[in-house]
């Protein structure tokens, strides 16, 4: 059996709907992700649901990409601001299985998570204005205004690395602590 070129089978993918794709839900990773940082089920929950978005935004990218869709951003990595989503979504990738399962039904392919190789990368000023303005641009178009301001401003005052870091720490050493106690 042949198989079909990527760009070919790629064409013929399928992505599912926003609203598909958000009624998804997997108790075992929100309630992991509230034992390693501490947070309340109804927040872990929304932030769930970015992760969502987040998923679905890059099958879409990915797609659109491949179709030669006009306007997209050359690639789509997570930002400092949306560290929180990355962290939930390092949560999920736990559940191997889950995350393969649920790829495939809602896209039809796995989306991968790699290091943004680009992190590092020295932008000129322009260059860097042109890139945000085009990222920042291409959310708005896919999830809305509401998003651009919880990811880009709102999750990055609340959830920056250090205050993830340091919830994380606190969570660890109440565990220290508890099995302190106990010994």
């Amino acid at each position: 059996m042949s198989r079909a070129p990527l760009r070919a089978r790629v064409k013929e993918r399928r992505v599912a709907s926003l609203s598909a794709v958000l009624a998804f839900t997997n108790d075992s990773v929100v309630d992991r992700f509230c034992s390693d940082y501490g947070i309340d089920v109804s927040e872990a929950l929304r932030i769930f649901k970015d992760m969502l978005r987040w998923l679905w935004l890059n099958a879409t990218h990915a797609v659109e990409l491949e179709r030669g869709v006009v306007g997209v951003p050359e690639w789509l990595g997570i930002r400092a601001e949306q560290m929180v989503i990355d962290e939930m979504w390092h949560v999920f990738l736990l559940y191997t299985d889950a995350y393969r399962k649920f790829c495939l039904s809602y896209f039809g392919f796995m989306i991968g998570h790699a290091p943004n190789e680009n992190a590092h990368q020295v932008l000129s000023p322009e260059e860097l204005e042109s890139y945000l303005t085009s990222y920042l641009t291409y959310v708005e178009k896919h999830l809305g205004q509401d998003t651009v301001v919880r990811w880009f401003q709102d999750y990055g005052g609340i959830y920056s690395e250090e205050k993830l870091l340091g919830r994380r720490v606190a969570v660890l050493q109440k565990r220290i602590n508890a099995l302190s106690l106990n010994t």
